[in-house]
């Protein structure tokens, strides 16, 4: 039995990740929504991870959207 941990999509969560951290640098603001549109990223939070162990002091802060919802809204620190 193979234990490691082999991810399938390697190339694309680096591409990712890349698009990610540019976006951030350049001073925007992701949700799970936008990120999906912006860079078809559904899984946010574990790029958002990627980054934070890269040193990217990445901050979360909870909006309510106009229907209520509450979601996780990544920006860097300021």
């Amino acid at each position: 039995m193979n234990s490691e941990n082999i991810n399938l999509n390697e190339e694309q969560s680096e591409s990712q990740m890349k698009q990610i951290k540019a976006f951030l640098l350049g001073g925007g603001k992701l949700t799970f929504l936008s990120a999906l549109q912006k860079f078809n990223c559904a899984r946010l939070q574990a790029r958002i991870f990627d980054l934070r162990k890269q040193g990217m002091d990445i901050v979360t802060e909870m909006i309510v959207l106009p229907n209520g919802k509450r979601v996780a809204e990544y920006s860097l620190k300021k």
